[in-house]
């Protein structure tokens, strides 16, 4: 694969991907805005709960990721 090939992709994955990104995120801010209180909650509790476990996995997984990297440099 030649050099300009990944960033040609990059730059078009950008271009589409974003404003696309966008769409769905303003699109779902909409429906939640137009929804009742009282049906909007659990969705809402259900992705802080999934934001609270993907971001401790995160955490989890760092520190071992920064010994490694510094373990290299040495």
């Amino acid at each position: 694969m030649k050099k300009e090939f990944p960033v040609l992709f990059a730059k078009g994955s950008m271009l589409v991907a974003t404003p696309l990104i966008g769409l769905v995120a303003y699109s779902y801010v909409a429906h939640a805005v137009s929804q009742p209180a009282s049906e909007v909650y659990g969705i809402g509790m259900a992705s802080f709960g999934v934001s609270a476990a993907l971001s401790a996995i995160c955490f989890t997984v760092s520190a071992p990721v920064q010994a490694s990297s510094a373990d290299l440099r040495h």
